[in-house]
């Protein structure tokens, strides 16, 4: 939302209503006392219950004494005209007045041009007046700047791990950098408050991107329905989140977005768009921002504690079962090789040891995996069950992200240095590195050792997001509508829900 010029300095009847004017009136109704005002800011200070950043600076400001913002020696003027455009304006975001007290504002500036203190007492009109207008103020300037929801309070609150009846503990689904309202923000926006400031800030603050304002002209449509309006509202809110790292003015990226099954490798005006496999509702792929900075081929699975002690331990001893998927044993930490015959559940159980299935053909990782710094051990990688990119919901993997491309992504990350491995890539890729003792030398593929390539950095690193938009612009820029996969559009909209009734 922006305001014009014409609209910022509306004309005001009464803008030259003083203070002066009040105190030459001999009627104690008409009379300013300072005391009074601030005690009454202080009451209404101490009674407020504190939800959000934003109304604890207003608490402080007043509980600490803190001078007024709105009233002056002049009234109050039309700095509160050109706040009370914008709040009359949230219904554009799909919010209601009540919650930035949009009503109160109008009614008290009513009753102080037109001097009708009969049903309330002047002081506290005013002191009511500064209180809701800076409360309000700080409540828009910090949403709309920094987003109206703390995803990583919200959101990593909602997966729960386990419980006992002591206490819950929930999995970190969201790892994003954010930008918050700090102190030194609100002592900005108090500043801003001026004649010439305000309008300025007011618009300073507002989401910027055409994300942003394709998701508010769907809401301004007629004919959408309730659910979809949910969507646009929750997509709405993560276009207003502050993050550290941001794709948009990257000339080089990887985004991933969960509900779309998809990848964009972007660089420059092309696109490289394919589909992708991702962690299921119980395991799910965390959110975050990192830098793509290795590529391994054939690489080696360490298979992670959780996967051996719910599908792996209960196999021990069977010999079979460990070769014919490429599996071996190691002690932790020295990774010393211990028979498979030998080993037994409690073993393994014991968190001593650890599984490693070999690279190559039938490798889980595929012939190629992308690796980027993460809390979480995921990466993006090959399949070696591709058939699956055929379904619709690919939520199939333990966290990490399948994709369907992996060579030409390797090639795009690669960029201008791809030319010389190309080649090498592709062969380390197709080329049967498996060691047949059943066959005798003679018959056993031969391998061209120069072509192989295992590691390759990539320089410059590639930033990567992994996100996730229930509504996304396709390639031609129209918004796709995608499924809730992990329901975080419904924790959104209920804790968005205050901003809405």
């Amino acid at each position: 939302m922006s305001t014009s010029s014409c609209q910022e300095n509306s004309f005001n009847p009464n803008k030259e209503l003083t203070l002066d004017a009040f105190s030459d009136m001999r009627n104690s109704k008409y009379q300013l006392n300072h005391s009074q005002i601030n005690r009454k800011l202080q009451r209404l200070a101490k009674t407020e219950l504190s939800a959000t950043a934003a109304d604890r600076q207003t608490l402080r400001h007043y509980i600490d004494g803190g001078e007024y913002l709105w009233i002056t020696y002049d009234g109050v003027d039309s700095r509160a005209d050109t706040l009370l455009n914008y709040l009359s304006h949230v219904s554009r975001m799909g919010f209601s007045e009540q919650p930035f007290s949009v009503g109160q504002i109008r009614k008290d500036l009513e009753r102080v041009r037109t001097l009708d203190f009969s049903k309330f007492e002047i002081n506290d009109v005013y002191a009511r007046l500064e209180f809701n207008l800076t409360k309000a103020y700080f409540r828009y300037c910090a949403g709309q700047r920094y987003g109206y929801v703390n995803p990583e309070f919200v959101l990593n609150r909602f997966d729960v791990r386990d419980s006992d009846s002591v206490r819950v503990r929930y999995n970190r689904v969201y790892d994003v950098r954010m930008e918050h309202p700090t102190d030194s923000f609100f002592h900005v926006a108090m500043r801003k408050i001026m004649p010439d400031s305000l309008g300025r800030f007011l618009q300073y603050v507002e989401p910027q991107g055409d994300m942003y304002r394709s998701l508010a002209a769907e809401l301004r449509r007629t004919d959408i329905s309730p659910a979809y309006r949910q969507k646009v509202l929750c997509n709405m809110e993560r276009c207003r989140w502050q993050t550290k790292q941001k794709w948009e003015g990257e000339q080089k990226y990887v985004l991933v977005n969960i509900p779309a099954f998809r990848l964009y490798a972007v660089g420059g005006d092309s696109v490289l768009s394919m589909k992708i496999g991702c962690g299921t509702v119980k395991t799910k792929t965390p959110l975050l921002n990192s830098s793509l900075m290795r590529i391994d081929v054939n690489p080696k699975w360490v298979i992670p504690y959780s996967i051996i002690k719910k599908d792996i331990a209960h196999h021990a001893g069977d010999e079979g079962y460990f070769q014919r998927r490429h599996y071996y044993i190691c002690e932790r930490p020295s990774f010393k090789k211990v028979p498979t015959s030998s080993v037994t559940s409690s073993m393994l159980l014991s968190g001593k040891y650890s599984v490693v299935q070999e690279g190559g053909a039938g490798n889980s990782l595929g012939r190629i995996i992308f690796r980027f710094n993460n809390n979480f051990s995921v990466y993006l990688h090959d399949t070696s069950t591709p058939a699956f990119f055929s379904r619709d919901n690919r939520s199939v993997s333990h966290g990490c992200v399948r994709v369907e491309k992996p060579y030409q992504l390797a090639l795009f990350l690669l960029g201008d240095d791809s030319d010389g491995m190309a080649d090498k890539i592709k062969y380390s890729m197709e080329t049967d590195l498996t060691n047949k003792q059943e066959l005798s030398p003679e018959k056993r593929p031969k391998i061209d050792k120069s072509r192989l390539v295992n590691t390759i950095k990539v320089e410059p690193q590639v930033p990567l997001f992994i996100t996730y938009y229930t509504l996304f612009p396709s390639q031609d820029g129209h918004l796709m509508e995608y499924p809730d996969v992990y329901g975080y559009d419904g924790v959104l909209y209920k804790s968005l829900q205050k901003y809405l009734q």
